[in-house]
């Protein structure tokens, strides 16, 4: 069996775990990828593909600089897919933009404003006129609003199609509807994982099963809870040019002219139904960013689990037992964090520096006393 035992097993297949796969293939590892269900079909299949870590971080957040540079990774990889495999993420860099309905709202963006450009970042207030102009679709109710110019977006469904590719393409594994139901450890270390009916040996194992990573092994998995989303798609709807926040919500235009609408934040644990109350809350959400959306159909509807701890940051390093390696928490930035902290991952696996500062994200801050 030594010739078929796998150099690292990788624990779910959604974009952390394929970024992973890919990464660690393409440095020559032997890996398999395990998925409880079809591969991409979970948090990464169900967001909205905003890259925002602009509009979406604080400025003194220590997620900050590592979303930087997981937004550049994108332009990067964009280019990559299509090269590699054809696969055309539809990444579009015309900007976000956040409404403010009221002096609170535009007190607050004004200082967001401030901060980032203190850090060398773009970023601008928008009177409500200038609104009207970049963006006619806009709620004209909206007395200001921050543009955020290198915030960017895909098409996310398309993003993890292009990593299935690539990893197929340098020839990994992944095995489909194969639940991990937990570890062996052995003197102290990782020595294999366990599927219902199989014993794969392992020296190492990335755990990318978000919402469900502490469901491999309760003991050694960071504590992470699901937070459920409710999405829409809308067509015939107005036309926008830019990723818009408001309310609580957003609303992010696709190149063949839907609008996907988000987002609910529901703490009912894995309950994914699709509900009344849930898509009410959108309809409510896309009417206050673009009165047009009311005269729009309803093209589709489903929910997503978001992986979250309970700081809010993302879990990333090395695991309670040599052999594991933990990159998961992502919560709200899963496509903007995902292919960097898959690519983190994989460097820790194979023993490597991974050029990153990960105090923050450090697994160990969650050690049970």
């Amino acid at each position: 069996m030594s010739s078929s035992t796998p150099d690292v097993v990788v624990a779910g297949a959604g974009i952390v775990g394929l970024s992973a796969a890919c990464e660690l293939a393409r440095k020559g590892a032997r890996c398999v990828v395990f998925d409880r269900g079809a591969a991409g079909r979970e948090a990464s299949y169900a967001a909205g593909g905003i890259l925002s870590p602009q509009a979406e971080t604080l400025p003194d957040s220590p997620l900050l600089p590592l979303a930087l540079k997981a937004r550049d990774r994108h332009v990067r990889l964009a280019e990559e897919l299509l090269a590699q495999t054809g696969v055309d993420v539809e990444h579009e860099r015309h900007g976000v933009l956040s409404l403010a309905f009221s002096a609170a709202d535009e007190e607050t963006l004004t200082g967001l404003v401030k901060a980032q450009e203190e850090r060398g970042l773009r970023a601008e207030i928008v009177s409500g006129d200038d609104l009207s102009r970049i963006e006619p679709s806009a709620h004209p109710g909206a007395r200001a609003a921050a543009l955020f110019p290198d915030d960017h977006r895909i098409d996310n469904r398309r993003l993890l199609e292009g990593l299935k590719a690539l990893a197929k393409n340098r020839g990994v594994e992944i095995r489909e509807h194969t639940t991990l139901h937990g570890v062996e450890i052995r003197n102290g270390r990782l020595t294999a994982v366990l599927t219902e009916s199989a014993r794969i040996e392992a020296p190492v194992l990335i755990n990318a099963l978000g919402a469900w990573a502490a469901q491999l092994d309760e003991a050694l998995g960071p504590p992470m809870r699901p937070v459920k989303g409710h999405m829409m798609s809308l067509v015939e709807g107005p036309a926008l040019r830019h990723v818009v926040y408001g309310n609580h919500g957003y609303i992010v235009p696709r190149k063949d002219g839907r609008l996907i609408v988000g987002s609910t934040m529901e703490e009912v644990g894995f309950d994914t139904r699709v509900t009344t109350e849930g898509i009410a809350h959108l309809i409510r959400i896309a009417a206050s960013i673009a009165p047009a959306t009311t005269e729009a159909t309803i093209a589709d509807t489903w929910t997503g689990l978001r992986p979250a701890t309970p700081d809010g940051l993302p879990v990333i390093g090395m695991g309670a037992v040599p052999g594991l390696v933990v990159a998961g928490g992502l919560f709200r930035n899963g496509i903007l964090l995902g292919p960097l902290v898959g690519e983190i991952a994989a460097s820790l696996a194979l023993g490597e520096t991974p050029g990153h500062d990960l105090r923050p994200f450090d697994p160990a801050r969650f050690a049970r006393a």
